[in-house]
């Protein structure tokens, strides 16, 4: 997908040289002709043509430039020089290789857990998707639902339930996926480590002598270090977001709301992401005008 290819289709006459006025190309793709060459030009559809020069040593191969899914299927050389007619069906089969990975790569010790294995940009939907423990096989593993993209590929998840006995002696955690596409199967993996997810607090603060009101989103106790955490203003990122962070472990982030810009009703939220969470944690205030 978004390369280009060839569609072959070479021809011979009977008595050479070639005469240009008595030679026609007619290309189909299923019922539809999508280029026509004759004594009186060329007609192509978008994204398809092929060279003129060599149609007179026998070379009528349709060129298609960045292929996208919907262009598989059966292509048709006919190749008329009159009075005789050659034909030649071609199958173009679309091929997308998937991109493999595991979202969740730091544990919690003596906990059971679930890890996440993102397949995307596939095509065709056919696929496997395997987990490994140190090269043997996982059990307890589900697919998600297949889905597919606007650019006709698909994609889908692979969840695994791991035990704390799975985890012992820090293995090595694979994510192995088969496909058509691909000459070998494709893996992400990682060696299990351990980590603290955050404790996560919201609360409001004021600022002597200052109208605003601050929004304060605290993570602590975490380990390893780097942390994510995004505002949520009736669920969506605010415009006028403005924050700080200090690193290390523990972290915060702020929220000034400005009660000049005019008043602001509703849920803010504060999303934390982690290595050792699956999904964010998220925690909510409900705002509401001052003095109520």
């Amino acid at each position: 997908m978004g390369r280009d290819a060839l569609l072959p289709c070479t021809f011979r006459v009977d008595n050479p040289p070639m005469n240009p006025k008595f030679l026609a190309i007619l290309w189909h793709f299923g019922d539809k002709e999508v280029l026509r060459y004759d004594n009186k030009g060329k007609v192509s559809s978008p994204r398809v043509s092929i060279d003129e020069r060599a149609l007179l040593e026998g070379n009528a191969s349709l060129s298609l430039s960045n292929v996208t899914v919907s262009d598989g299927g059966t292509y048709r050389c006919s190749v008329i020089y009159s009075p005789e007619t050659q034909k030649k069906e071609i199958r173009l089969r679309i091929h997308a290789l998937p991109e493999v990975v595991v979202a969740k790569r730091t544990l919690v010790r003596n906990q059971g857990t679930a890890l996440r294995c993102s397949v995307t940009d596939f095509y065709p939907q056919r696929i496997t998707v395997t987990w490994l423990r140190n090269g043997k096989v996982l059990p307890n593993s589900a697919l998600g639902p297949l889905q597919q993209n606007a650019d006709g590929t698909f994609r889908l998840n692979s969840t695994l339930t791991l035990t704390p006995s799975d985890t012992e002696d820090t293995p090595e955690i694979a994510c192995l996926v088969q496909h058509e596409s691909l000459p070998t199967p494709r893996r992400d993996s990682f060696r299990v480590q351990y980590g603290v997810p955050p404790s996560v607090q919201v609360y409001s603060a004021k600022i002597n002598g200052r109208p605003e009101q601050v929004l304060v989103c605290e993570a602590s106790q975490f380990q390893p270090e780097p942390v994510r955490i995004q505002w949520l203003l009736n669920g969506k990122i605010p415009e006028d977001l403005k924050k700080s962070r200090d690193g290390g472990f523990k972290t915060g982030s702020y929220y000034v709301i400005n009660p000049t810009g005019g008043i602001q009703v509703g849920n803010i939220s504060c999303a934390v992401e982690h290595e050792t969470l699956l999904l964010p944690i998220t925690e909510t205030l409900q705002l509401s005008p001052e003095g109520e």
